[in-house]
């Protein structure tokens, strides 16, 4: 019998459980021009059931493997109506707050953790690199102002690689120090999922620890583990627009927020059969690929499934980061 179901679903549930070793500490005491990089110093922390807020929510990346581990989430917050369907669809006694950038912080409960994807388009090097100056850039401000407002003794915020090369570093210095002034302790780390699951997705991971409150050893997470395609399928993506020249490799790439027009378009991946038909992955491969269970996303079209699975978290990764917090 075959590994994998007939209806060309593949990329089985599995605890599909490596990361880059760019990781650090930033840590200022109190002089704000004093930087170091810390290993240690780390206190033990018992288990307990954390509040959380759950903020550029999308389709609950965050949100489903943080309750699954018992913790109990107070609200989050989206705009695309697509995603917020999805998501009240498997957490409906959740209260939306809305805009991010109009939430009253007095209105919200008290809550442990701030988690977030703050919107990478600005820092992706598949964007225009726009950095703080792209108003979807400047929203890590509404995260801070929050924080700032509810003083949770936990961050844990998520974003694209290029984060930390944006303008030749000056950008994740600027988080750093607008994190420290807020009085948080930051570490990080470049995860890659394909060291959870069969894609090659690399995020850096942000851990905010108020100062004066137990500081749990997050990172650096080591793994040594790679996942690939089972024999005879490859992901191939086109280097070019016209789709004449393009590259192949045994793990998918970054999965897209977007198949319009499919196969036509650079970077966006499709599968290769063993029989050597070339096919898009499906919303179901996607949903796997993210660590979702199947048909997560099924109550939207198929173009917003892809959307919202194309801009999600890897839920293997978070799970995986969020044990240590506690």
């Amino acid at each position: 019998m075959s590994r994998f179901p007939k209806n060309r679903n593949l990329f089985r549930h599995a605890n599909w459980s490596a990361s880059h070793k760019r990781s650090g500490w930033f840590i200022i005491g109190n002089t704000p021009t004093a930087k170091k990089l810390v290993v240690g110093l780390f206190t033990s922390l018992p288990n307990f059931t954390m509040r959380f807020f759950d903020a550029f929510s999308g389709i609950g990346g965050f949100t489903l493997p943080l309750t699954k581990a018992g913790h109990e989430c107070i609200g989050f917050s989206e705009t695309d109506k697509y995603a917020e369907q999805v998501y009240l669809s498997h957490f409906p006694t959740h209260k939306n707050y809305g805009d991010i950038t109009t939430i009253d912080s007095t209105k919200l409960p008290d809550f442990d953790l701030l988690c977030g994807g703050f919107p990478c388009q600005s820092f992706s090097i598949a964007g225009k690199k726009l950095g703080f100056d792209d108003p979807r850039g400047q929203l890590f401000f509404d995260l801070c102002r929050i924080a700032e407002a509810k003083k949770p003794r936990l961050l844990f915020f998520e974003n694209v690689k290029g984060l930390l090369l944006h303008d030749e570093g000056r950008t994740f210095l600027r988080v750093l120090r607008t994190l420290d002034g807020l009085g948080y302790d930051v570490q990080w780390q470049v995860l890659n999922s394909r060291h959870w699951l069969p894609q090659n997705r690399e995020r850096v991971f942000l851990i905010g620890n108020l100062r004066g409150t137990p500081r749990p050893e997050v990172f650096p997470i080591e793994r040594n583990f790679r996942f690939t395609f089972p024999k005879g399928y490859q992901a191939l993506a086109f280097k070019d627009d016209e789709c004449r020249h393009g590259y192949t490799w045994n793990v998918m790439n970054c999965i897209c927020a977007s198949y319009r027009g499919y196969p036509t378009g650079r970077g966006k991946p499709a599968l290769v059969q063993p029989d050597g038909r070339m096919r898009k992955v499906t919303p179901k491969e996607c949903e796997r690929l993210q660590g979702f269970p199947d048909d997560w996303t099924a109550c939207v079209h198929e173009a917003h499934r892809y959307n919202g699975l194309g801009n999600a978290v890897t839920t293997n990764v978070i799970r995986d980061i969020a044990k240590r917090l506690s």
